[in-house]
């Protein structure tokens, strides 16, 4: 076992996780998150119908995401994936200048970054 295949499978489970529980616990109240989401993106112009079906999907996304992360599933694609959905999120975050929200996405960042220029180094994987 390799000190760097070692490093890879901690960082990519513990984004997996990351990812992963945030869809877990929105989906239980993914109604009032949804509205959550609709209140506060109102001062911005991206339609109210628009942030309404993200806001519903998002959860599913995450979960879904941070299952295939943890699992070592199809890791490179997974995390292009998490990048997109990071620049979406981080779109919104910069409308609403919630600057610490941005800074958060930006760490999550580095860390699609570091998956995706390591990835040699998932070794430790499903697929």
């Amino acid at each position: 076992m390799k000190a760097k295949n070692t490093a890879y499978l901690f960082i990519r489970i513990l984004v997996g996780i990351n990812f992963f529980t945030h869809g877990l616990v929105r989906l239980p109240k993914i109604n009032a998150f949804s509205n959550w989401m609709i209140t506060t993106y109102e001062s911005t112009f991206l339609p109210k119908v628009m942030v309404q079906i993200f806001s519903q999907t998002v959860p599913y996304i995450e979960l879904l995401l941070g299952a295939a992360l943890f699992l070592g599933i199809y890791t490179y694609k997974t995390t292009i994936a998490i990048g997109v959905l990071l620049t979406v999120l981080l779109f919104g975050a910069c409308l609403l200048e919630k600057w610490d929200w941005v800074a958060f996405q930006m760490i999550y960042a580095l860390c699609a970054y570091l998956l995706i220029s390591r990835i040699e180094d998932n070794t430790y994987k499903i697929i």
